[in-house]
């Protein structure tokens, strides 16, 4: 599996990725560049579906876990869609995207993903001020955080 990033003549917006049709591929708007990822594989999502189980149990009250797919919009146009986020309740947007920055990321490496997770995701979110980053490797298995 591969992941493809496009940059086109005009950069990419978040209201370019609600005129595609959902094809089953993770779309994300990163600095003006589409980068399109394919579905995940089952070690993946069982991964990210024991993370949710764990953190929303154990969550202290005034905070959600929000699993993806869910998009956080960015301001300038970015749109991203993490693993998991953990926010605030008083952020939490029922009736459409995450606006307000998560207090924490957290990403399910894949094959395909891995080196993506660690260097341009990590730079970005720590650009937009997410305080704790974690990058959950399901092969090793380990958290770096």
């Amino acid at each position: 599996m591969v992941i493809a990033a496009v940059t086109p003549t005009k950069p990419f917006t978040a209201s370019d990725l609600d005129a595609m049709q959902d094809d089953g591929y993770r779309r994300e708007v990163i600095e003006g560049r589409l980068i399109v990822t394919p579905s995940p594989i089952g070690e993946h999502q069982d991964t990210v579906g024991w993370l949710f189980l764990l953190l929303n149990r154990h969550r202290p009250a005034g905070f959600r876990v929000m699993i993806a797919p869910y998009d956080w919009r960015v301001p300038g146009g970015d749109s991203l869609q993490p693993d998991l986020m953990i926010i605030r309740e008083e952020d939490h947007n029922p009736k459409g995207f995450q606006l307000a920055t998560p207090l924490v990321v957290i990403e399910v490496l894949s094959p395909s993903t891995t080196i993506y997770d660690q260097t341009e995701k990590r730079a970005r979110y720590e650009s937009l001020g997410v305080s704790g980053y974690w990058m959950v490797d399901p092969a090793i298995p380990s958290i770096t955080v």
